[in-house]
């Protein structure tokens, strides 16, 4: 299940503290309106169904169930996404881990982008998932920069990140999978354009000619480290 928690007060009922989207962007949700709110723990209830199903003809078979949203490190998003979590594994586990989309930094503009707060914010999120017994996956992740002059600061805050994660696996398995969204970067993209927005001209590991940029040596180096 992708996507189903709000962020504003008007997506969701105030009583519910799963944020359960009824609206987005002003646009109903068919799923929440014909099938209630409960329509994620049915989805996730269904694909359990199958995948225990599936188990039984093939014990080797293994699929994990995952609820994956955006900004999972943010307090209220995340604080939100804990009850979603808890309310579909309440009776039975229902769900086995929770995808944390991670574009980190300001939406469409360089403010905000390269806040150290915000890696204090992810390593805090990624251990109370971890908590709830699930496991996490880092889904798309993106270190925004819209500024080619930041590559310094971008590449020092890659490093930090992935020094965050490294010390987050050495307590115990905290993280099971980073993927990258935005691998390279692409300096030509409209303003307009959704990527711009989302991922950033210059968020990338590699420039626009595929050659490793220092973030991917400070990425590295973390992990080597």
């Amino acid at each position: 299940m992708n996507e189903d928690v709000g962020d504003r007060a008007a997506d969701y009922p105030g009583a519910d503290a799963r944020h359960i989207r009824r609206y987005r962007s002003g646009e109903e949700n068919r799923f929440c309106t014909i099938l209630g709110d409960d329509y994620v723990k049915l989805a996730f209830t269904y694909a359990r169904e199958t995948v225990n199903k599936l188990k039984k003809q093939n014990p080797e078979c293994s699929i994990d169930l995952f609820y994956n949203d955006y900004n999972t490190f943010y307090d209220d998003k995340r604080n939100a996404v804990i009850a979603l979590i808890q309310d579909l594994n309440a009776d039975e586990k229902l769900c086995d881990g929770v995808g944390m989309q991670s574009y980190i930094g300001g939406y469409g503009q360089q403010a905000g982008c390269m806040n150290y707060d915000d890696i204090r914010r992810i390593e805090t999120a990624i251990r109370m998932y971890h908590d709830l017994g699930i496991k996490v996956h880092v889904t798309e992740m993106a270190v925004r920069n819209f500024d080619k002059d930041q590559a310094e600061k971008h590449a020092a805050f890659y490093g930090k990140l992935f020094a965050a994660y490294k010390r987050l696996n050495a307590e115990e398995q905290l993280i099971e999978n980073v993927s990258i969204w935005g691998i390279c970067d692409d300096p030509f993209m409209s303003k307009s354009d959704y990527s711009y927005k989302m991922n950033s001209p210059y968020c990338g590991l590699f420039d626009r000619a595929c050659k490793r940029k220092d973030a991917y040596y400070e990425a590295l180096k973390a992990l080597k480290d």
